[in-house]
């Protein structure tokens, strides 16, 4: 069959009183680089148009597909674009909750879901983007996993392969509200956040809170009923010269400021196994006027002592 249609018309028409059969069937068994359909046009015109249009435009016909490929192998989609739009525009009206983009695969070991593969092409735009300026309760992405599996895995996987890219950022956060950047609820019995760091000269955690005035640059606090533990840990596990607290203090108020409110106990403790040097030590060489220890207000005691020392030394 072929059709010279050289009018400005329809070249095929059918009208169809079909209800289980298919409308038109194409069987082709023996095709080898050929295409069951191929669809050309060469036209110079810039005029918006459709080479392909499939509408359903019954609101009723809600689980009809306006297209289904089932590929035993091979590449069901594939899109080959040299122009200036987007390969895909997907717009999604629908009042009620549906993707727009649904993907559901077997029990199988399959690929990648969706794989974003930019090459070399792709260098100052982003890669993906998301605008959602109408959000209320809903989030941008929500990643969840309900796997019984133990096998390790990392549900989020973010990585710069290049050490030469000194200017990339891996993740960045930009906040405008006044509501937390970064929340984390951690219910289980491990690390909330774990850091493994190869850096040598450049801090690890660097915070900078140029703005504060009643607030905390860092606030940890715990109302666990049993602790034996230590909120906070500083170890250095080698014999170094590193000190593991240094604290500059540039305004004119304490440096270390404890309130302490426990049962009878030590608000300061310290254990050494050293035996030379000094246990305390304090170095004050511009001190005129001040004191250099002082001990006050302790117009309660009974039978204890303002400051209590002891050798046992041979």
């Amino acid at each position: 069959l072929y059709i010279g249609h050289n009018a400005d018309g329809t070249a095929v028409t059918v009208v169809s009183d079909a209800v289980t059969a298919n409308v038109i069937d194409i069987t082709a068994d023996s095709l080898t680089s050929g295409s069951a359909i191929s669809i050309y046009s060469n036209s110079s015109s810039n005029t918006g148009r459709d080479l392909l249009s499939i509408v359903n435009d019954h609101d009723s016909a809600g689980n009809t597909k306006l297209l289904f490929l089932d590929a035993d192998d091979g590449t069901p989609i594939y899109i080959d674009n040299d122009g200036q739009k987007g390969s895909i525009r997907i717009e999604h009206n629908a009042n009620t909750f549906s993707p727009v983009i649904e993907v559901n695969t077997g029990s199988g070991s399959p690929s990648p879901l969706l794989e974003l593969d930019a090459g070399s092409a792709l260098t100052t735009q982003n890669a993906l983007i998301i605008d959602a300026n109408s959000l209320t309760t809903a989030g941008l992405i929500s990643a969840v996993s309900n796997s019984a599996s133990t096998d390790t895995r990392t549900l989020t996987l973010i990585h710069n392969d290049n050490a030469l890219a000194t200017g990339a950022t891996v993740l960045g956060l930009t906040q405008d509200a006044a509501q937390d950047a970064l929340y984390i609820d951690h219910n289980a019995d491990g690390k909330a956040i774990n850091v493994v760091s190869d850096a040598v000269t450049a801090n690890v955690i660097d915070i900078t809170a140029d703005s504060l005035t009643s607030g905390r640059a860092l606030n940890i606090y715990s109302n666990a009923p049993s602790s034996s533990g230590e909120m906070v840990k500083i170890w250095n596990d080698q014999s170094s010269n590193a000190k593991l607290l240094s604290l500059r203090q540039d305004g004119a108020d304490s440096a270390i400021f404890i309130d302490y409110h426990g049962a009878n106990s030590r608000p300061i403790e310290i254990d050494t196994e050293q035996t030379a040097g000094h246990v305390i030590y304090i170095n004050d060489p511009q001190l005129t006027i001040g004191n250099g220890l002082t001990i006050q207000q302790a117009d309660a005691l009974t039978t204890g002592s303002l400051l209590y020392l002891q050798s046992d030394s041979a």
